[in-house]
Parts: structure tokens; C-alpha cells; sequence
């Protein structure tokens, strides 16, 4: 989606949703540009010590917490915001990742959010193996007129605030217009 189609916020509510049965690894692509980095800010996210290690090392860190010696499996849902901003490089990593299985049950989890660029990324010959993993695709559009004043009120509430008192009709309109 563009920008202000709100992908932040719907990275978040998923967070929330999935924060039992997962560990979520929220990021920002635009923070990582190495395969090196997206496997520290993943171990660092997880508390789990990076210095030192080779890339080959921090994937086997990864593999010991998903497959613990107890053998109770742990699962992870990967958020990469902005992921069009993602270096192409890097996609192969994430779907290796996303391979990650135990007992033919997947470990890892990508939903990755960004604007029409991701699409062109996708597009490119050598995310053949990539889009192959994709299980859906889903496109936001900007919120209608309706849409933005209850998204507003609703925000606005949220904070313990009265949307009425704070917002004329003229002022909504202003929002939305912007």
C-alpha cells in the first residue's frame, strides 16, 4: 500500500493477534541491509547473544531456540515494515528462513508490508524461488472519507479523548483532504 494506507498500524494489530501462539520479530527494512544484520536484529530482538558469531553460527542460534532440547518447537512471525526498501539480497535470505521446519511444520513466519515498489522487487527474474513462497498477496488502498473520520474518532478515543470536542465537520474534511 502507499503511504498512509495505514500498514504500520495493521503490522501492529497483527503483532497483538499472533503474540500468543508466535514470537513476532517486528522490523524495519530500512535498518537492514545485510544478511549479517537481518540475523543480529532477529537474535537481538529473541535476547540471544550475536557478537562474535559468522552468519552460519546465527543461524544455528536461531535453529537451537526454535528446536530447544526439550523439544518443545517454538514458532516465529517474522514483520518486515517498509520492505520495499529491502535490498533484493536479502530476499533470499528471508526465504531460507521461512524453510525453517521441524516434524514438516513450518517455524518461520514472513508478512512483509511496503509500497508499490515490493511489487516490482517481486517481479525481478531472480525471486523466482521468492514468489514461489508467497502465500497471498493483499493490497491496501487509502481510506475513504467515511473510513478516515471513524479511523480518526476511533484513535482519538482510544486516548481517552472526545473526538467531538476535538474535531469540527470542516476540521474532519481538513484530515481527510491531507
Amino acid at each position: 500500500g502507499a503511504t498512509g494506507t495505514v500498514k504500520t498500524l495493521l503490522r501492529d494489530v497483527l503483532s497483538k493477534q499472533f503474540a500468543q501462539p508466535m514470537t513476532i520479530i517486528p522490523s524495519m527494512a530500512g535498518q537492514i541491509c545485510t544478511r549479517r544484520a537481518l540475523l543480529q536484529s532477529i537474535l537481538f530482538k529473541l535476547e540471544i547473544p550475536y557478537e562474535g558469531l559468522d552468519e552460519g553460527e546465527m543461524r544455528l542460534s536461531l535453529l537451537s531456540y526454535l528446536q530447544p532440547a526439550d523439544d518443545e518447537v517454538r514458532k516465529l512471525l517474522l514483520l518486515v515494515d517498509e520492505a520495499d526498501a529491502l535490498p533484493t539480497r536479502l530476499f533470499a535470505e528471508l526465504r531460507m528462513l521461512s524453510n525453517t521446519s521441524h516434524e514438516g511444520e513450518l517455524l518461520i513466519s514472513l508478512v512483509m508490508a511496503g509500497g508499490a515498489g515490493l511489487e516490482e522487487i517481486f517481479a525481478e527474474p531472480s525471486l523466482a524461488g521468492f514468489r514461489q513462497r508467497l502465500s497471498s498477496r493483499c493490497y491496501l488502498s487509502p481510506l475513504g472519507r467515511e473510513e478516515t473520520f471513524q479511523y480518526v474518532r476511533a484513535q482519538t478515543a482510544a486516548v481517552g479523548m472526545q473526538p467531538e470536542t476535538l474535531f469540527t465537520k470542516d476540521g474532519l474534511e481538513a484530515i481527510f483532504a491531507a
